[in-house]
């Protein structure tokens, strides 16, 4: 991909993440400072559709990334977000209120990067498959009235025993961080979802899986450094 084409996909992607709508041409012109006219903002746009990386959900709409996009983004374009000392705090005052037991622990990781994300947190620990989540109004704000139904789905799936679903996932994974974008998911109920989880290990012998779910259009790039720091913290505590 020319790197011009690189700089509007990321533009149209934060776009898209803070406003769940289509992106238009104009507003890329406006708002990034990019150093292109509107004419050949648009005219890279259409060729990103035809490559698959956006889609014109309406005739007169703006531009929405793809799953493809979106991957693409993860892979290639997306920056490390540093966290801010305020969300350092909550991370501290969530996680080290729990330290001394592991069930609590995970509960504390949950209520941490939902406080942050403002998205579902969660810790699941698959050795008795318990499953703590935190976030669930902040996750159904996120989705936004006009995809009630895509959210209703996902919390049905949350509803019924999201531990086994998830599990079945996260099973093959070894310790590191994994993104799935929206189609991606392996369950077929959490397909408009962005998902983000990381393989920690607590002891010799045993790893629990943290995360973070959100709408497809959730912020990636905050989101997947909230998970890192986090799964840092887990790697370091098993060391000392």
């Amino acid at each position: 991909m020319q790197p011009r084409q690189k700089n509007i996909l990321k533009a149209v992607i934060r776009e898209y993440s803070r406003r769940g709508e289509p992106v238009s041409s104009l507003m890329l012109a406006k708002k990034y400072g990019l150093d292109f006219s509107t004419a050949t903002i648009r005219g890279e746009m259409m060729r990103l559709e035809r490559k698959g990386y956006l889609s014109q959900p309406h005739t007169s709409a703006g531009r929405v990334p793809t799953d493809k996009g979106l991957r693409f983004f993860v892979d290639e374009l997306m920056d490390k977000v540093i966290l801010i000392e305020r969300e350092r705090r909550i991370f501290q005052e969530y996680v080290n209120r729990f330290i001394s037991e592991q069930h609590q622990l995970l509960r504390g990781a949950a209520k941490a990067l939902a406080r942050v994300s403002r998205n579902l947190g969660f810790g699941l620990l698959p050795e008795d498959q318990s499953f703590y989540g935190a976030g669930y109004a902040d996750l159904l704000k996120s989705w936004g009235e006009e995809n009630y139904e895509e959210a209703t789905q996902m919390f049905d799936a949350l509803e019924h025993s999201p531990e086994k679903k998830l599990i079945r996932v996260f099973k093959e994974m070894n310790t590191g961080i994994q993104v799935f974008v929206g189609g991606e998911n392996p369950i077929v109920e959490f397909k408009n979802c962005g998902l983000i989880v990381a393989s920690s290990p607590v002891s010799e012998d045993e790893r629990v899986f943290i995360g973070i779910m959100g709408p497809r259009k959730m912020d990636y790039a905050k989101n997947y450094s909230l998970v890192s720091e986090l799964a840092e913290w887990f790697e370091k505590r098993i060391k000392t």
